[in-house]
């Protein structure tokens, strides 16, 4: 093949190879719009996705109000994981994993919600378990049972 024939050829690759990765199916994304199309799960600007299952009463908490919270996580198959499971434990909210906090920022005193973390809300690269499976959603179901505002 002559010089122009291999730059034709090469071109052609790359198209080709752009096209197969187009096509290919994002199974983060899919999960998600599973939920949003079949759960009625709603999307904030950050890509956190959430349903409000009780919704509470009162204010909302701030990022820097400490909490009393429950959470159980599970993985997309619905795996638990008792490692990022919690009942009744007390955390300032902006300690909290970026998407959970987010989520309990939508919460109201007695409030319950399903939150599902896209692994950009989760954890970085460097700090994800070794236990669990890399950028993976996360689903949480949390509970908001008190809010204790900072001293002023």
């Amino acid at each position: 093949l002559d010089d122009d024939a291999k730059r034709l050829q090469a071109t052609i690759s790359e198209r080709v190879q752009a096209m197969l990765a187009a096509e290919r199916p994002d199974p983060v994304e899919d999960y998600f719009r599973t939920l949003r199309e079949k759960e009625g799960v709603l999307k904030t600007a950050s890509g956190l996705h959430y349903r409000i299952t009780e919704t509470g009463s009162g204010p909302t908490p701030q990022a820097s109000d400490t909490v009393v919270i429950s959470f159980a996580a599970r993985l997309p198959d619905g795996q638990a994981l008792p490692a990022l499971t919690r009942a009744r434990t007390r955390m300032v909210v902006r300690d909290l994993l970026p998407g959970l906090a987010e989520g309990i920022q939508l919460l109201r005193v007695g409030g319950k919600a399903l939150v599902y973390l896209p692994p950009a809300l989760a954890f970085s690269e460097e700090n994800w378990p070794p236990q669990l499976p890399r950028n993976v959603p996360l689903a949480f179901f949390v509970e908001l049972h008190e809010i204790e505002p900072v001293a002023k």
